[in-house]
This record gives structure tokens, sequence and C-alpha cells, in this order.
């Protein structure tokens, strides 16, 4: 049912749970498609509307840009940056840290949503970042990240700030978990790094150009 609306209303499913994913679907594979057809001069009579995407694929409080997720930067196209920002004075509609009903109450029970929308340049990449969609999707992150003025942080980074507040604010761990939640995000940030750090190796190989690995 779900993936006969998807074709229905062109929106593209993500299954976090892999139990429940089909095993003939991706949604990398989907996303690819997508920006090819809307780039596939055959279709240029009916004129298919290229995918919108939020790269983040999360939510936050909006102080700070997390890092960009590949999908749309795999096939290698130029994209339309743009960004939505909420300007909010008594309740934030940044979708962070409280639930859904609150937001809606809180949204609901103002006067007014402020909500802007900044459309940017068409990005087109060089050859380095089309061989490379992690290094595409991190320079757009960070591009974003300067138009906002606002810092450009991946997952782990950004766990490591909300366990701090966690700690420092909120007294949400006793003492003796601080260490058990310390060693879960080093062997995050472990993970990530060794990654990024493959990815780069593999399209060093591909593409014979230099690239930054990560270092302890």
């Amino acid at each position: 049912m779900a993936r006969f609306l998807a074709k229905a209303f062109r929106y593209i499913l993500v299954y976090r749970k892999s139990d429940i994913k089909p095993k003939d679907y991706s949604t990398q594979q989907e996303i690819t498609n997508r920006v090819n057809e809307a780039y596939d001069m055959k279709h240029a009579n009916d004129t298919p509307y290229a995918p919108l995407v939020f790269p983040e694929g999360t939510t936050s409080s909006g102080k700070q840009v997390t890092r960009f997720h590949r999908g749309v930067f795999v096939a290698g196209k130029p994209i339309r940056p743009f960004t939505i920002n909420y300007p909010s004075q008594h309740f934030s509609n940044n979708y962070d840290a409280v639930s859904t009903i609150r937001l809606a109450y809180g949204i609901l029970t103002q006067f007014y949503n402020k909500f802007e929308m900044h459309v940017y340049d068409l990005y087109i990449p060089n050859e380095q970042e089309r061989n490379n969609p992690d290094l595409y999707a991190e320079n757009v992150g960070k591009f974003i990240a300067g138009k906002l003025n606002k810092p450009y942080v991946d997952s782990a980074d950004l766990r490591t700030s909300e366990l701090v507040c966690h700690i420092l604010v909120d007294n949400k761990y006793k003492p003796e978990e601080i260490d058990d939640e310390i060693a879960k995000l080093d062997q995050i940030k472990s993970q990530e790094r060794q990654i990024h750090n493959d990815k780069i190796v593999q399209s060093r190989e591909n593409t014979d150009q230099p690239n930054i690995l990560l270092q302890d």
C-alpha cells in the first residue's frame, strides 16, 4: 500500500528499519533514478519534477547544519540549494526535542507562524565532486551552513553536543552512566571515521584524485 501511494504521489519512501523494507527496494536507487529522470531529455514534453530532498535526513534545533547524506548527490547532477527558516519569538517550529503533540499545540496556539525560504543559484559540481558523492554532499552542506552562518557538524559531533547538554543542563544521566555514554559515542565516531575513509580510498582508486583521510 505504501509503495502504491508513493508511486501515485511521486514521493520516495525511506525505511528507517531494515526488517520492514522490501528486499527489492532501494531508497538510494529511487533517488538516483528520479534525478536522472529529471535530466533525461526524453521527458522534455511532460517535464517531470526534480526530487525535493532534505539531505540532513533528520530534524534538529536549527542551531547547526548536520551532515548531509549522499543520496541525492550520487547522480552527480547540478542541484538547486535552498534553506527554510522558521523565525519565532515564543515557540520554535523546529521539530527537535519536543513531542509531536506539543509541537502541534505550540504551532496552533501562536497568533501566526513565520516561514522564510531562500533559493540559491544552481550548484554545479566539479569533476571531483561528481566522482565523490560524499565530498559533493559535504561541500554543499558547508555552502548552506555558510549562508546560514551556522556550524556544519557530522552526526557524531551533534550527538556529542547533545550528550554534554544532557549532562550539564538536564542531569539526564547518573554519574556512573556518563562513561558508558561517552564510550558509545567514541565507538560511533570510530565507525563513521572508518566508513568515511573507506569511501575516500575507493574514490581515490576510481578517480586518482587526492583526498584527506580522517585521523584520530
